[in-house]
């Protein structure tokens, strides 16, 4: 059984794909305030599936609760003193890893379409 949090933008949307595969337990972390959003995501977030919460503080969840913790665009707008906060705090729930998606910030010039990704940088824990 894999359980996996995911943090960030869209998180409702991931989780439910999630919660679809099997052998998957999957929670979710939404850092930012939901507006716009369908019944399902209500609905995960009334469940306690999807807390509405800010990562600056700890999480509410022992260390190596999670197979795997997903992060995506959830830690660009935070400074570097929360940054040195929740990095660690994230790696510390996780068991086998963590994983840091950031949408790419540059784009090359006259290429159409074409954009380059943000480097990758993988430390052991």
């Amino acid at each position: 059984m894999h359980k996996i949090l995911n943090v960030g933008h869209d998180t409702c949307s991931v989780v439910s794909k999630l919660l679809k595969e099997k052998e998957t337990e999957a929670l979710g972390v939404e850092p930012y305030d939901i507006k716009d959003v369908d019944r399902n995501c209500k609905a995960l977030v009334k469940k306690g599936i999807v807390p509405i919460a800010d990562i600056k503080f700890p999480l509410p969840y022992r260390p190596k609760s999670f197979s795997l913790v997903i992060v995506s665009d959830a830690l660009e707008y935070l400074s570097p003193r929360y940054l040195n906060k929740t990095l660690p705090d994230l790696a510390r729930v996780s068991i086998d890893g963590l994983v840091i998606f950031t949408e790419p910030r540059y784009y090359e010039d006259r290429s159409f379409g074409i954009r380059l990704e943000n480097v990758l940088i993988r430390l052991e824990l």
